[in-house]
């Protein structure tokens, strides 16, 4: 999960697709750390334990996959599972501050601008 940059080209439409993976999974360890409370040990835990994560990443459609969904939502179903929102209702709303932290968290963390790249 250390990688960024991860390059695939479509089969069908020969688009290359970029996926900065060891940033997104940053993110979500930080989303998970600020909006559930929890220390970025757990959150660390939380996402390298996801089973989504379990399969490696290797085609446009993996990417598509991951990118179809907001960061935040990914951050929630590694902490609270598949199907959090049942659950945990609460949080299906995205919160108005996190853009904000977000842009702040990729500055001050060196990562990559951009998780998807099409």
């Amino acid at each position: 999960m250390k990688n960024d940059g991860l390059k695939f080209t479509d089969e069908t439409t020969q688009e290359e697709v970029v996926f900065n993976l060891y940033t997104f999974c940053e993110i979500l360890k930080g989303c998970i750390n600020k909006y559930c409370n929890t220390s970025m040990e757990e959150a660390t835990k939380s996402v390298e334990d996801c089973k989504t994560f379990k399969s490696p990443i290797s085609s446009t459609n993996d990417v598509y996959f991951f990118s179809h969904e907001h960061p935040y939502h990914w951050a929630m179903i590694c902490y609270y599972g598949d199907m959090y929102w049942k659950n945990k209702p609460e949080l299906v709303q995205i919160p108005e501050s996190y853009d904000n932290w977000e842009t702040n968290y990729i500055k001050e963390n060196n990562l990559k601008e951009e998780v998807f790249i099409f």
